[in-house]
């Protein structure tokens, strides 16, 4: 109740004591070590403003730029040259250096000794029959089994080649060098080892034959073994490999040749082929018309081109009489009991005689004309032939 007007306020009452708490505040735990303690509270004073970043200036934008730029070329720097490293070795791979040796092969297999010989050197002095004409005219050319590289190396390759000629097969190992690269990474390869065949052309033959060449055809090409047939003639040439027909040359109208065909070897063995020469019919025939001449000459008086008389000394000597009346040969012969290209001995003449005496009767000799035989400009002419025997 409010106090009466005019009497003073009453001071408020004392608020009573507050009453002690039932238990005491609970302790903080300890802090457990290795963990960081919760924070206690806010820290004291004032927070700090964060601070503004600066804006970046165009230099700094352009150098980054700049940064990424250089990384990117980098990475791609770096991813192509190992595509490429890839790229060329795959491409280095495909280049078998059997390819070289292939190609060889496969020119000579087919007859193009030229092209052959512009891609690999022969290294031979006389190349006269590596030439398309003979290669093209051999019987049989090679065949190619396989080619194949075996060991290769910066320096150079092994390459094994299967062939076969004339019914035989035969391994042939090639070399082939390291070129200088293409493109500076690319690698070439080069062979350096032809595939040509030494061989010995033999002509044996009368060994006196004038001014008549010792020479073959080789698969159709003048092979001239000497000037003037000497009876052993000789030489050595090189072909590429295959069988080819060889035939003695032209040796005149009085000598024949024989013909034979020539195979390579593939095993490093000498080729050779042996012609003969041989003297033929014609020259048979020469020298028996040569002889009658002879005989004919001895049945006359006067004697003729090879005789001066019937009284020559080459003469027999049923026919050398001055008081004849009748001379004449009674039969020719047509063969030889013997003769080669420098002698030569005539089957028997049969000569018919009568002298001049009123009561003469005719009579008869058998003799045979021997002498030697001179060669010049390829034609022989008898020389020094007398006949003999009765």
């Amino acid at each position: 109740m409010p106090p009466p007007v005019g009497q003073p306020m009453a001071a408020p009452a004392a608020a009573p004591p507050t009453a002690p708490l039932s238990t005491p505040p609970a302790q903080l735990a300890p802090p457990v070590v290795g963990l960081m303690a919760p924070p206690q509270g806010p820290p004291a004073g004032p927070l700090p403003m964060p601070q503004a970043r600066p804006a970046p200036t165009p230099e700094s934008r352009r150098a980054r730029r700049r940064l990424i730029t250089w990384v990117s070329v980098g990475v791609g720097v770096a991813l192509l040259a190992g595509g490429a490293a890839i790229a060329v070795k795959s491409m280095n791979d495909s280049r078998d250096p059997a390819a070289q040796v292939e190609e060889y092969l496969d020119l000579l297999a087919s007859g193009k000794a030229q092209a052959a010989s512009k891609l690999v050197s022969p290294g031979v002095d006389n190349d006269a029959l590596l030439t398309d004409e003979v290669l093209g005219a051999a019987e049989e050319r090679l065949l190619v089994r396989s080619v194949e590289t075996v060991e290769r190396d910066a320096e150079g390759a092994r390459v094994i080649a299967q062939l076969s000629l004339a019914g035989e097969e035969f391994e042939r190992e090639f070399t082939v060098d390291h070129g200088d690269n293409e493109m500076l990474v690319l690698e070439t390869w080069e062979l350096n080892d032809p595939l040509v065949v030494e061989a010995t052309v033999a002509l044996t033959g009368p060994v006196s034959a004038g001014n008549v060449p010792a020479a073959v055809d080789f698969a159709g090409t003048e092979v001239l073994l000497a000037e003037t047939m000497t009876g052993a003639d000789s030489t050595t040439v090189w072909v590429y490999p295959g069988v080819y027909p060889v035939a003695a040359g032209d040796l005149g109208t009085y000598l024949e040749g024989t013909s034979q065909s020539l195979t390579t070897r593939l095993d490093g063995s000498l080729a050779t082929v042996e012609l003969s020469a041989f003297l033929n019919e014609a020259f048979e025939a020469e020298i028996l018309s040569q002889a009658t001449s002879y005989a004919d000459g001895c049945v006359s008086i006067g004697g003729n081109s090879v005789v001066t008389s019937n009284m020559d000394a080459a003469c027999p000597s049923i026919t050398r009489n001055t008081r004849l009346s009748e001379l004449r040969v009674l039969k020719y012969p047509s063969s030889f009991s013997g003769i080669d290209a420098k002698y030569f001995t005539t089957d028997s003449y049969e000569f018919e005689v009568r002298s001049s005496s009123a009561s003469a009767r005719l009579d008869t000799a058998h003799s045979s004309l021997s002498g030697s035989i001179s060669w010049r400009d390829g034609k022989p002419s008898i020389v020094d032939a007398s006949f003999s025997g009765w």
